[in-house]
């Protein structure tokens, strides 16, 4: 079992690494997201190497009637980890305005509709030095920006 270790590889969108022709670092854990998983993931950017952290976070579904308060939670928590954050999805702007709140400059927060729309965003920024997370609920859709950003078979 410990000698195939090295061979095991997460499953699709579940914490891949992935680099954009760009040189920037993708880290692809856009499968699902809850409150405390993206806690995690958010923790796992801050450890990640890179110049420039930007937190793609969309959509946590199925929370119930304390739905925006865990997504202004998580903005809150977004501070300190991530220099960018871009939000994907209605609930998500609840994201960023949590992130405003905790002390994230405006100027750093976008708040957009669909994944395309965000692959569009980070492929005119993104650079050598930059690492991204890509994280929200599986309905959001979240894996297609990395795949839209990510050559085929992407790096581990």
């Amino acid at each position: 079992c410990a000698a195939a270790a090295p061979a095991l590889s997460p499953a699709a969108h579940r914490g891949e690494l992935k680099r954009h022709a760009s040189g920037a670092l993708l880290f692809d854990d856009a499968y699902n997201a809850s409150p405390p998983s993206m806690r995690a993931a958010l923790d796992t950017l801050q450890r990640l190497p890179g110049r420039r952290k930007i937190a793609v976070l969309g959509d946590m579904l199925e929370l119930g009637p304390e739905d925006e308060w865990w997504h202004r939670e998580t903005g809150r928590y977004v501070v300190g980890r991530a220099d960018r954050v871009i939000c994907v999805g209605r609930r998500a702007r609840f994201i960023g305005e949590g992130a405003i709140a905790a002390g994230l400059p405006g100027a750093e927060v976008r708040a957009l509709e669909t994944p395309e729309q965000a692959a569009n965003l980070l492929a005119s920024m993104l650079g050598e030095g930059d690492t991204v997370l890509f994280k929200a609920s599986r309905g959001i859709g979240l894996d297609r920006a990395v795949e839209l950003l990510s050559p085929a078979g992407g790096t581990r």
